[in-house]
């Protein structure tokens, strides 16, 4: 297994009825499907769909082809904050071809995060989203102590939404300083950070993006025991000179991230991140290779 094998393996959360994509319920599980029985497949995560869409992916699914339709459906299933209510229509669907594996909400406080916790108990994966511009340490810690996971939001479809790269740095830290995996969303369609289009409207403005193997490779950095301060280097690196993906690792400038050290960042750190185009990551990074 190469190295972006090793970086994409089930990797991009497929993430179609958001924006900017934001098609929709036929056309996105159309989408998920076609991916999941296609060459790519290695590099399909799960599909990302709120609680109160699941009666109508439901039905689309059911409309499927039947080649499209082969083995459950693995989601990951947007809650809150009618939490009791949400997390019923989840468990209502064990045995149905729909299969619930992860659960994304969103927290304030460490109240909440105890709350959560409470009512979702086991069975899934339970990713929680908190703001970048807080305790975000303490609030790590509190997701741990909870057995839970934590989330980050990397981006949106405005300039504004993107955080600052110390912010996902220090996010990242204080995940593997508490030994807990981690998914992001928003704002990584593409390999390497640069200045790109924030929608597909025609005249979409732009907007400095961070790149997925920026994040990633932070993310091993700093489980390799880099610093803070390196992570943000690394993060608002766009040189495709100090950037470079190889046979068996990346390359970084002094680091060189081998392939072993990518697979333990995935398996102990970065599970995923939401993408509302799954062809677009998977171009991207192959035009880098071929630079």
């Amino acid at each position: 297994m190469n190295a972006i094998q090793t970086l994409l393996a089930g990797a991009v959360d497929y993430a179609g009825l958001f924006p900017p994509a934001q098609l929709g319920m036929s056309e996105a599980a159309h989408n998920f499907a076609e991916y999941r029985a296609g060459p790519n497949a290695w590099a399909l995560g799960r599909f990302v769909v709120p609680a109160n869409r699941l009666d109508e992916l439901a039905a689309t699914v059911a409309d499927l082809p039947h080649e499209l339709r082969a083995g459950p459906l693995a989601l990951s299933v947007l809650v809150g904050p009618h939490l009791t209510d949400d997390m019923s229509a989840v468990r209502a669907l064990e045995g149905s071809v729909l299969r619930p594996e992860a659960i994304e909400i969103r927290a304030q406080s460490a109240e909440e995060i105890v709350a959560i916790a409470s009512e979702v108990r086991t069975g899934f994966e339970v990713y929680v989203e908190i703001p970048l511009d807080g305790d975000v340490p303490g609030l790590v810690r509190q997701i741990a102590a909870a057995g839970l996971r934590a989330k980050m939001r990397t981006g949106g479809v405005t300039a504004d939404a993107f955080p600052r790269a110390e912010q996902i740095a220090r996010f990242i830290a204080a995940c593997v300083a508490a030994d807990i995996p981690f998914k992001a969303t928003a704002g990584l369609h593409h390999a390497r950070r640069g200045t790109y289009r924030l929608t597909y409207e025609p005249g979409a403005g732009q907007a400095p993006m961070f790149g997925y193997l920026n994040v990633l490779g932070a993310a091993a950095l700093l489980s390799e025991g880099g610093t803070e301060a390196e992570a943000v280097q690394l993060l608002l690196e766009e040189s495709p000179l100090a950037l470079r993906v190889e046979e068996e690792g990346i390359r970084w400038r002094d680091w060189w991230l081998r392939s072993e050290a990518l697979a333990a960042a995935r398996r102990d750190g970065m599970m995923a991140f939401g993408s509302c185009s799954f062809t677009e990551p998977l171009d991207d990074v192959m035009e880098l290779i071929s630079q």
